[in-house]
């Protein structure tokens, strides 16, 4: 959602330029990268991907809190993601089939969830309970969906939690990442590294992914863990050689 008098690869840095919005956890619904959403402008109502991706998206930005990518980009079809920064596009990726897969049931219900909670708060309405039953295909005729109110709302303040409703409907479907074994990676970035004559080589960079279950084994973080980690949240990665992966 650019200018359209802007040029598709910048005149000064040579990276190609970037959309404006991205979708949200909901996987529908575009956020600003100011961070402000938008669901609706000047009448013009905005969504992202409607499934999941071929390839995947990652960002620096949302790491730093500006936008969230939804899960349809998050988790696609295949083990490829590009990683954007504040200006650049680079690209991660594995011969590790089993990073990818299926939407599971509980990525379900967070993504169906959140489309019903319209200001990110991590609750819904009680009165919502309904819809969301609904929309997951769940049991949702009224006397059921009045018990499961009581259930999960039972100090009767009129909101239902979203770890609360996790828990009742999805127990023990933590997310997956806790079950990733490590794994072979590979990032390029396109712009090269300078050789000892001077000219710029384009490389791949190899490295051993894994997920730690602490995250604060490492002060110093990479730039690309930070990206990674909207992700994986426990990620860390040890590259071959000496060069580390830049996002820039």
């Amino acid at each position: 959602m650019e200018d359209v008098g802007e040029p598709l690869v910048d005149i000064n840095f040579g990276h190609g330029s970037q959309n404006t919005n991205q979708p949200d956890a909901n996987g529908n619904i575009v956020y600003q990268m100011s961070g402000i959403r938008q669901r609706n402008l000047s009448g013009l109502e905005l969504r992202g991907i409607p499934k999941q991706s071929s390839i995947g998206f990652l960002t620096l930005l949302e790491a730093h809190r500006y936008c969230e990518v939804g899960n349809f980009l998050k988790s696609p079809m295949f083990p490829i993601w590009l990683l954007g920064s504040e200006t650049h596009l680079t690209v991660f990726f594995s011969q590790e089939r089993s990073l990818t897969g299926s939407e599971s049931e509980r990525e379900k219900g967070l993504r169906v969830f959140k489309s019903h909670d319209q200001q990110d708060n991590d609750f819904i309405t009680s009165d919502q309970l309904g819809s969301v039953l609904e929309d997951l295909g769940l049991v949702s005729d009224p006397e059921y969906v009045s018990f499961m109110k009581e259930r999960l709302d039972q100090d009767s303040i009129g909101i239902i939690l979203l770890q609360s409703f996790l828990k009742e409907f999805f127990p023990g479907e933590d997310s997956f990442t806790d079950d990733v074994k490590p794994f072979k990676a590979f990032h390029c970035n396109g712009l090269g590294v300078r050789e000892e004559d001077g000219a710029k080589k384009v490389v791949y960079t190899e490295g051993l992914a894994s997920i730690e279950p602490s995250d604060f084994s490492h002060i110093a973080e990479q730039q690309i863990v930070s990206c990674l980690k909207t992700k994986w949240t426990g990620v860390w990665l040890e590259w071959q050689g000496k060069h580390i992966p830049s996002l820039n």
